[in-house]
């Protein structure tokens, strides 16, 4: 599925409501919605709520992120969970290093993930 400018949000929390709403709108209205951190979950699922929407019934939604409240939501959701202990310990570690002044050849880290 092709991505458009038309269905991608980039907005503060303050403004997702009016995003969403400009997009729920539309003639072409969303499906499926992916949420990029526990933040936007919150605002979809606050907004969903507001609409009368269920989610798996009106609309699917994936959210990327560690959430632990999310077994509260009526319907399960899928998440993208991150090793965020892995990644604060690499972060932590690369920390020590710049304030020790270890030189080092700059990396790139990839951490995997999974869908729960």
């Amino acid at each position: 599925m092709p991505a458009t400018d038309q269905f991608i949000i980039e907005s503060g929390i303050d403004e997702m409501k009016h995003k969403l709403e400009a997009l729920f709108s539309s003639q072409d209205r969303p499906t499926a919605l992916f949420a990029g951190n526990d933040r936007v979950f919150l605002k979809v699922v606050e907004f969903l709520k507001e609409k009368g929407l269920k989610v798996g019934r009106d609309v699917e939604l994936i959210v990327f992120d560690n959430i632990p409240f999310a077994h509260l939501s009526e319907t399960p959701i899928s998440f993208i969970v991150q090793p965020a202990a892995e990644m604060g310990q690499k972060a932590a570690e690369l920390l020590f290093d710049q304030i020790n002044k270890s030189e080092r050849e700059p990396e790139e880290f990839v951490f995997s993930s999974r869908m729960v």
